[in-house]
C-alpha cells in the first residue's frame, strides 16, 4: 500500500449501496433469500447465480438494505465488490474503509488473511453479513478462504456470519466460446496477462493485424511492459482493465480509427492516474467513454477536444478541479452519467453550455450540494437523475426553462425541502420520483399545470401531498414506494 494515501481516502466509510427506488419481479426471490439466511441456521454461505442482467446486485442491495435484515445484523453489514481478479487484500481495505478504520500495509496475501480472521473473531457479538458482489469464475479459492475461516470459527463458536456471493458465468461461458476461433479470425478478442507475460504471438507481431471487433485487455497489479505494436483496424469496442496506480493507454490506441467505445476499469483500491489520454483527440468516431476509479485532474491537463464523444460515464472517479476542462473538451455530449464520485461538491457553471446534452444522471454523490445556477440553459434535456444525493438542497428556479425535460429523479434527496415554484412550466413531464424525501412538505400550486404528468413515484409520507392533484392531473397515477418488514410469511411458506 502507499503511505502517501489522501487522508480523505484512509477515513472513507461507504454505506451499504441502495437498489433502485423501482425493481420489478424480485419480491419473491428476496423472501426465499430472507428465508434461506434469516431461517435457516445449517446455511452460512449462499452463491447467487443467474444471466447478466437479470437483477443479482439489485436483489443483494434490497436484501441488504431490507429491514429485517438490518435487525438482524445490526451494523455489521458490509457490500464489497469483486470484480474480475480477486483480490483478498483489496477486499480487506474496503473492509477498513467500512468501519472508517486506519488502512494498513500487508506486505502479502498472508497477512491480509490473518487479518481478517480476527476481524471474524472480533466481531462475534452479533451476526455478520459479508456480500461479495460480481465474483467471477475462478476465484473458488476467495470463498475457500472464507469457508476455511468458518470451520476454524466453529470451533470456539464465535462465527455466526452469513455470505452472500454473486456468480456471473455465462460471462466466463462467452469469453470461452470467443476464443475458439484463431485468433487473427476472432470477432472479440480477451487478453488475460499475469505480470508482464504477454502471449508469444503478440512480441512476436506474428499477425499483421486482428479483425477483432471488441477487444479486452485485463492486466494485473504486477503489469509494468510496454506495449508492443497492434494493429486492430476494426475494432469498435476496448475494454482495458487494470490495477495499477498509474496506466498509460497503449500506443496503438491512437491508429484504432474505428472505435467507438472505450471503457477503463480499474480494480485497485485508489483511483488511478492515466497517461496517454491525449492519444484519443484522434479517434473522430469515438461516441462513449466509461472511467471507474480513474483520477480526472491528470486527464484534463492533456485531453483534446472529442467533438464525436456523446456519452460519458464516471464511476468512483477522483473529480477533482479537471471537470470543468473535461467538460470544455466535450462539446457535443447528449449523456452524462456521475456515479459515487465522492469528491464531487458542486458542478461547474460551464456543465450549462452542453446545449445537446439530453440526459444527466448524477447519482450517490452524497457531497453535491448544488447544482448550477443556469441550469435551465439544458434546453434539449429529457432525463435527470439526481438520486441519493443526501446533501442537495435545492432544485435552482431555472430548472422551469426545461420544457423537453421528461422525468425528473430526486429520489433519496433527503436535505430538498421544496419544488421550485415554476416547476409547472416543464409542460413535457412525464414521470417524478420523490421517493424518500423526507424534508417535501409542500408543492407549488404549478404542478397543477403539468398536464403530461402521468406518473408520480414517492412513498406513504409524500402521496398525501399528491393527492389533492388527482382530479385536476386525470391521467396521473401514484406510485408508492412500499416496504415490507413482515416476517410472517416465512410461516406460511413451505419447508
Amino acid at each position: 500500500m502507499n503511505d502517501n494515501q489522501p487522508e480523505e481516502m484512509v477515513k472513507c466509510s461507504p454505506a451499504v449501496p441502495e437498489p433502485p427506488s423501482v425493481t420489478v419481479g424480485l419480491d419473491l426471490p428476496l423472501k426465499e433469500l430472507k428465508m434461506k439466511l434469516l431461517k435457516d441456521e445449517k446455511v452460512s454461505m449462499l452463491v447467487l447465480t443467474a444471466a447478466g442482467g437479470c437483477g443479482k446486485t439489485t436483489l443483494a442491495k434490497m436484501f441488504c438494505q431490507d429491514q429485517d435484515v438490518k435487525d438482524t445484523f445490526k451494523n455489521n453489514i458490509f457490500f464489497l465488490h469483486v470484480s474480475k481478479k480477486p483480490n483478498l487484500d483489496l477486499i480487506v481495505h474496503q473492509l477498513h474503509r467500512r468501519k472508517g478504520s486506519e488502512l494498513p500495509a500487508f506486505e502479502n496475501e498472508d497477512m491480509a488473511a490473518n487479518w481478517l480472521q480476527q476481524f471474524l473473531k472480533e466481531s462475534r457479538q452479533n451476526p455478520l453479513l459479508l456480500v461479495l458482489d460480481d465474483v467471477w469464475s475462478g476465484s473458488e479459492s476467495l470463498l475457500e478462504k472464507f469457508d476455511q475461516f468458518k470451520h476454524e470459527g466453529e470451533t470456539d463458536g464465535y462465527y455466526t456470519e452469513h455470505f452472500v456471493t454473486e456468480h456471473d458465468m455465462l460471462r466466463e461461458l462467452a469469453i470461452n466460446q470467443a476464443s475458439q476461433d484463431p485468433i487473427e479470425h476472432r470477432k472479440r478478442l480477451f487478453l488475460n496477462i499475469c505480470g508482464n507475460k504477454l502471449p508469444k504471438w503478440l512480441t512476436e507481431q506474428k499477425y499483421q493485424a486482428i479483425k477483432a471487433g471488441l477487444l479486452s485487455i485485463s492486466t494485473d497489479g504486477a503489469f509494468s511492459a510496454k506495449w508492443p505494436n497492434m494493429q486492430v483496424p476494426e475494432a469498435e469496442v476496448l475494454v482495458l482493465n487494470f490495477e495499477t496506480k498509474n496506466y498509460a493507454l497503449p500506443g496503438f490506441v491512437e491508429k484504432m480509427d474505428k472505435l467507438k467505445v472505450l471503457i477503463l476499469n480499474n480494480y485497485g483500491l485508489l483511483p488511478a492516474e492515466l497517461d496517454n489520454f491525449e492519444l484519443l483527440g484522434s479517434l473522430s468516431n469515438l461516441k462513449r467513454i466509461r472511467l471507474e476509479r480513474i483520477s480526472i485532474p491528470p486527464i484534463s491537463r492533456v485531453l483534446k477536444q472529442l467533438k464525436s464523444l456523446q456519452k460519458i460515464s464516471l464511476f468512483m472517479c477522483d473529480i477533482g478541479q479537471g471537470f470543468v476542462k473535461i467538460l470544455d473538451a466535450l462539446p457535443n455530449l447528449v449523456e452524462l452519467n456521475i456515479d459515487y464520485c465522492h469528491d464531487l461538491v458542486q458542478l461547474p457553471a460551464n456543465l450549462c453550455d452542453l446545449v445537446h446534452l439530453k440526459k444527466l444522471s448524477i447519482t450517490n454523490c452524497h457531497k453535491l450540494s448544488a447544482l448550477p445556477a443556469d441550469i435551465g440553459k439544458l434546453v434539449n434535456l429529457e432525463v435527470l437523475r439526481l438520486r441519493s444525493c443526501a446533501d442537495l438542497l435545492e432544485l435552482p428556479g431555472s430548472i422551469r426553462n426545461l420544457k423537453d425535460l421528461k422525468f425528473l429523479d430526486i429520489s433519496d434527496c433527503f436535505s430538498v425541502k421544496e419544488l421550485p415554484e415554476g416547476i409547472g412550466a416543464m409542460c413535457s413531464m412525464e414521470k417524478i420520483n420523490v421517493s424518500q424525501c423526507s424534508k417535501l412538505k409542500e408543492l407549488p400550486a404549478s404542478v397543477m399545470d403539468l398536464e403530461q404528468l402521468n406518473e408520480v413515484i414517492c412513498d406513504k409520507e409524500t402521496k398525501t401531498l399528491w393527492e389533492p392533484f388527482l382530479p385536476i392531473l386525470t391521467n396521473m397515477r401514484i406510485k408508492v414506494i412500499k416496504e415490507d418488514i413482515n416476517l410472517n410469511w416465512l410461516n406460511k411458506l413451505p419447508p
